[in-house]
């Protein structure tokens, strides 16, 4: 089964990339890497996963650092993971946990999806990483536009 990364800044439309995707090739969307992550989070916070997960934006430091705490003695762990519940994710964080994940040949497809968006000083790597590059720049519908394209090259 092919499975597609989708990578980016925080908020740069890689879970509607996801989303959008899951739809146009019948593949399982399994969410992204912080769904994985979420009750990790939620209980070295004290919180529950759901307000956990709303906060994830507001605590991204906190986060990553969580992140690197469970992918310490097995960097691609969230990506296996997350690829174990569908063929389709997004939302790696460290340079080391994609160059793990790719060693292992997790995503046969990465697609970095680039949007104006700040930096996300959580993000350790960049489009080089990615096997092709999306831009998020216009509306929703010419996001999907471009992902129906991709969708019906890869067949």
């Amino acid at each position: 089964m092919k499975t597609v990364i989708f990578a980016g800044m925080g908020r740069s439309g890689k879970d509607t990339g996801c989303e959008i995707f899951a739809s146009l090739t019948g593949l399982r969307n399994a969410g992204t890497c912080s769904v994985y992550l979420a009750d990790y989070v939620a209980a070295a916070l004290g919180q529950s996963r759901e307000q956990a997960y709303a906060e994830r934006h507001l605590k991204r430091e906190i986060w990553r650092a969580l992140g690197d705490e469970m992918r310490r003695h097995d960097p691609a762990i969230i990506i296996r993971t997350m690829l174990q519940h569908g063929e389709i994710g997004g939302g790696p964080r460290e340079l080391a946990e994609v160059e793990a994940a790719r060693a292992e040949g997790l995503g046969d497809l990465w697609v970095w999806v680039d949007r104006d968006v700040p930096v996300d000083p959580t993000v350790e790597y960049g489009p080089g990483h990615c096997d092709i590059v999306i831009e998020n720049k216009g509306t929703l519908d010419e996001y999907a536009a471009k992902l129906r394209r991709l969708a019906a090259f890869a067949g």
